[in-house]
């Protein structure tokens, strides 16, 4: 963990290493003991789910990852598990941060559905994420971090993720407006070009 240095050098501390089967999962890309991560208590990963998100941000940027089953598969699985373990440790606050850059990290690849309407890997990870960042609506600290984000992807090109990111905003709009007081244009006209879509009804 930590130890003197050399005569007169200050003490040196080294952060908590991500937990031993995350590193193998994630490090290893190895989807055969991914799995093994929900035999693990939340309290045991808990000081990792930072790290691990991190570790996962570099893989989903790599530039192979849209093609590559495995580590897609890899990342799916791994997010489930660190998504878990943030809403039952109640943890999001420490680990909003890693998890609103990963977030944000997708909006720099292709959201928009393919021709069968099936998610891009990104939207994937996106729409994973979405919902334990924002169901914490009520906690200002981490709206503070994720607004800004969200609103990015109401013109993203993904209908399923502008209506669901569209009715986590209007939430959060009850609870603390003021934060969404600098994004109300874009939000407005998202919902309106959400409105003129789906056309006049019959």
């Amino acid at each position: 963990m930590h130890g003197p240095g050399p005569a007169g050098s200050p003490l040196i501390i080294r952060p908590l290493s991500m937990h031993q089967l995350f590193k193998l999962v994630l490090g290893q890309k190895d989807l055969s003991r991914a799995g093994d991560l929900f035999s693990l208590e939340d309290s045991e990963i808990e000081d990792s789910l930072t790290e691990a998100l991190e570790q996962i941000k570099i893989i989903s940027s790599s530039s192979d990852y849209q093609t590559n089953n495995n580590d897609q598969a890899v990342v799916e699985i791994c997010i489930t598990r660190i998504t878990t373990a943030i809403r039952e440790t109640e943890s999001i606050e420490k680990h909003a941060k890693a998890l609103v850059g990963l977030w944000d990290s997708c909006l720099e690849h292709n959201l928009r559905p393919s021709g069968k309407d099936e998610d891009t890997p990104h939207a994937k990870i996106a729409s994973d994420i979405m919902s334990c960042i924002l169901q914490n609506y009520n906690r200002p600290p981490v709206m503070a971090l994720a607004i800004p984000i969200a609103v990015k992807f109401l013109h993203r090109g993904n209908k399923e993720l502008c209506r669901n990111m569209s009715n986590y905003l209007s939430l959060a709009a009850i609870t603390k407006a003021d934060l969404l007081a600098d994004h109300t244009e874009v939000i407005v006209k998202s919902i309106l070009q959400g409105a003129a879509q789906m056309g006049p009804r019959s």
